[in-house]
C-alpha cells in the first residue's frame, strides 16, 4: 500500500537571468553546498538534479541553468518545455541585470504560459546595495505579484528558503494532477 510519503514528485525548475548574475553559483550552492569564487560562464544550458524529502514525499527537481547571453535566445525556448516553475535572478550590484528582469519574465510567460516565478536578488551579502534600488526591486515584485528573495549564492543566505517556497508553489499547482494519476 502506497502512502503519501512514498510518492515521488518530479519538477523542472528554470533559472534565468543575465550573464554573470550568479545563476550557476546559486544552483551549485543549493545542489551540493559548494561555492566557487572563479566565474565560469554557462555555455548554452546545463542542469542539476537534487532530491528533497518533504512532508508531501520525496521530490526530485531538475534545475535548468540557462545562459544569459543573447546568442542563445533562439535555442533557449526549447528548454522551457515542461517547466513547472522558474527563478529570475539578478545581481544587486548590477542595475542593468535588474532592468532586464521584465524581459526574462515576459520570455517565461511567452514560452510556458503561467508557471510559478520567484525573483532572486543575488549577491545580497555585498555591502554596497543601494537602498533606492531595493525600493525599485520591491515595487517590481509587487506590481507583477512575484515573490522576491534577497539571497547570496556565496554564503547561502535565503537560498534554501527560496527553493522550498518555489517547490511548495509547484506542489500547489500540481498535487491534484499527481493524485489523479
Amino acid at each position: 500500500m502506497n502512502t503519501q510519503l512514498d510518492i515521488v514528485y518530479r519538477f523542472k525548475i528554470l533559472v534565468v537571468g543575465d550573464s554573470g548574475v550568479g545563476k550557476t553559483s546559486l544552483i551549485r550552492k543549493f545542489s551540493v553546498d559548494k561555492f566557487d569564487n572563479d566565474y565560469t560562464k554557462t555555455d548554452g544550458t546545463d542542469f542539476n538534479i537534487k532530491s528533497i524529502n518533504t512532508e508531501h514525499g520525496k521530490i526530485s527537481i531538475t534545475i535548468w541553468d540557462f545562459s544569459g547571453e543573447n546568442k542563445f535566445e533562439k535555442t533557449r525556448k526549447y528548454y522551457y518545455y515542461g517547466a513547472h516553475a522558474a527563478f529570475i535572478v539578478f545581481d544587486v550590484t548590477n542595475i542593468e541585470s535588474f532592468n532586464n528582469i521584465e524581459k526574462w519574465y515576459n520570455e517565461i510567460l511567452y514560452e510556458t504560459g503561467s508557471i510559478p516565478v520567484i525573483i532572486l536578488a543575488n549577491k545580497s551579502d555585498k555591502t554596497n546595495i543601494n537602498k533606492i534600488n531595493i525600493k525599485r526591486y520591491k515595487e517590481f515584485s509587487n506590481k507583477h505579484n512575484i515573490e522576491l528573495f534577497f539571497i547570496s549564492a556565496k554564503n547561502g543566505i535565503n537560498l534554501q528558503i527560496a527553493f522550498l517556497k518555489l517547490i511548495n508553489n509547484c506542489l500547489k499547482n500540481n498535487i491534484d494532477k499527481y493524485n489523479q494519476e
